[in-house]
């Protein structure tokens, strides 16, 4: 059957809204809410550099970020306040799961310093 578009979806229309309004789920709200801004935080704000963060704000504290970004000298960059980034940092478990112990081991060494700033270098972005 065809619907007829004069007739009313609804035969017995629903009920009316009430003149009482839904009750707050805070028992006391304020009447001026705080407003959160959308911007970054400037880097006068920011009291932690990217990498005293990961070297301190970890729970497990990680190993191998750190390790690995003192190992090729890196800790400079993360520590500079004008470079705006975001860093993806891999856990431990992640390192551990993906390399056996003594790649990693050689990660830290100068002889692999390349390929270990190409590996963290992809857990950055600018």
């Amino acid at each position: 059957p065809t619907p007829n578009p004069t007739e009313s979806p609804t035969p017995n229309p629903t009920e009316s809204p009430t003149s009482n309004p839904t009750k707050s789920p805070i028992s006391n709200p304020t009447d001026n809410p705080t407003v959160q801004s959308s911007s970054s935080p400037t880097a006068e704000e920011v009291s932690l550099s990217t990498f005293e963060i990961v070297t301190q704000d970890f729970e497990p504290p990680l190993f191998w970020l750190p390790f690995l970004v003192k190992a090729i000298g890196a800790q400079a960059v993360l520590n500079d306040p004008n470079f705006i980034h975001t860093l993806f940092a891999p856990s431990d478990d992640a390192f551990t799961s993906v390399f056996p112990s003594d790649y990693l081991e050689n990660l830290a060494s100068t002889e692999w310093a390349f390929h270990t700033a190409c590996l963290l270098g992809n857990h950055i972005l600018e």
